[in-house]
C-alpha cells in the first residue's frame, strides 16, 4: 500500500472497523511504509490519542496517528543522527498541523466536533449530531496528506 488514497481508505476501514481516530491513521501510515508486520503494538500505543488525547478534546487524535507516523518514518530516512530526525520529523508534523488547521480550520477535537468527550453522554450526542461522519474525514486527510508528504521524502 503506497498510494495516498490507498491509505486513506484503509485508515477508513479500519475506523469503522473499532479503532479510533489515532489507532486508525497511525496503524494505516504505518502498514503503507511496508512496517505493520513489524508494529502489532502500534494501534495500542496509540489508543490513548484518540479524542483529542484521552477524551480531553485537544489536538485531534487523527493528527497525533499521523504524527506517530512521521516518527517511523523518521527513523527510516537515514539521517546523519537522532537530532537531524528530530528536526525533520517535527518540522513534517507542523507541516501536517498546518495544512489540517487550513483544511478544517482548527485542529482541536472539542471544536471539531462541538462536543466535549468528557461530559456524560457524549456517545449519544456523537452518534446523533453525526461526529462520526466529520471524524472519517479528519481520519481520511491526515492519512493521505501524511502518505503523501512521506512518499514525496521517499519514505
Amino acid at each position: 500500500m503506497n498510494n495516498a488514497n490507498e491509505v486513506a481508505a484503509r485508515a477508513d476501514e479500519l475506523f469503522h472497523g473499532g479503532y479510533n481516530c489515532a489507532e486508525s491513521t497511525a496503524t494505516a501510515l504505518v502498514e503503507g511504509q511496508g512496517l505493520g508486520e513489524k508494529c502489532s503494538c502500534l494501534p495500542g500505543l496509540a489508543t490513548g490519542l484518540g479524542g483529542g488525547m484521552g477524551h480531553t478534546g485537544h489536538i485531534c487524535g487523527a493528527v497525533t496517528g499521523a504524527a506517530m507516523a512521521i516518527g517511523f518514518a523518521a527513523c527510516r530516512k537515514k539521517l546523519p543522527d537522532h537530532n537531524a530526525e528530530k528536526a525533520w520529523a517535527n518540522a513534517t508534523v507542523a507541516e501536517l498541523v498546518d495544512a489540517f488547521a487550513k483544511q478544517f480550520g482548527q485542529t482541536e477535537c472539542r471544536e471539531l466536533l462541538g462536543l466535549d468527550l468528557r461530559e456524560a453522554g457524549w456517545q449519544e450526542r456523537y452518534k446523533a449530531g453525526g461526529c462520526k461522519d466529520r471524524c472519517t474525514g479528519f481520519v481520511r486527510f491526515a492519512a493521505q496528506w501524511t502518505a503523501a508528504r512521506l512518499a514525496q521524502e521517499g519514505v
